[in-house]
């Protein structure tokens, strides 16, 4: 009995304390509140993410994304399926498949507890050419802070490597890798 009074007592101990801790930082179950609105009030849809990113793509570009498919991300069936798709992180994600000339370009829009979703656009058998001009085009969408200078650097260094591992540039990441003299590529803004 005793035991239980103890513990009772420790629990409202901690409580008040939990709640004069939060209100010395500023922080109150208001603002918990609010913050918890805020974020629910921003949620936007995914489709319309990878629709808005192909339309300004497709303003700026002269080759254009044509729609093809929506696919389930993590269906190991699909032949959009990639090895990194069986991580959790790719639970909830969307998947959009679309046409760049004769090349296949997949998009896919990962949910963001905090923040904007974040995008990967992978592109499949294409020439170093078409590599540079999607990067050239999508990059700017993807990450509005890459500016000329930063955008020709990268390229530069695309062309005369023909390979980027871990390539940072902006907010943006770069992988690409020759596949039987054609160019796999990924640009993520995670």
């Amino acid at each position: 009995m005793m035991k239980k009074h103890l513990i009772l007592l420790l629990s409202v101990v901690f409580l008040f304390l939990s709640g004069c801790a939060l209100e010395q930082n500023g922080i109150s179950s208001n603002s918990i509140n609010s913050i918890d609105e805020t974020i629910g009030d921003n949620k936007e849809s995914p489709s319309i993410t990878i629709e808005s990113v192909v339309a300004s793509f497709n303003e700026k570009a002269d080759t254009k994304l044509v729609f093809t498919e929506d696919f389930e991300v993590q269906n190991k069936e699909s032949s959009h399926y990639r090895t990194e798709y069986r991580l959790t992180r790719f639970g909830d994600s969307i998947g959009e498949s679309y046409k760049y000339g004769e090349r296949t370009v997949d998009i896919v829009l990962m949910n963001s507890i905090i923040g904007k979703p974040d995008i990967r656009v992978y592109v499949s058998c294409a020439s170093i050419e078409e590599c540079v001009e999607i990067i050239r085009n999508i990059s700017p969408i993807l990450d509005t802070s890459v500016d000329e200078a930063t955008l020709d650097n990268t390229i530069n260094y695309v062309l005369e490597n023909k390979s980027a591992n871990g390539y940072y540039y902006g907010k943006l990441g770069l992988l690409l890798l020759e596949n039987n003299k054609s160019y796999d590529m990924m640009i993520k803004t995670d």
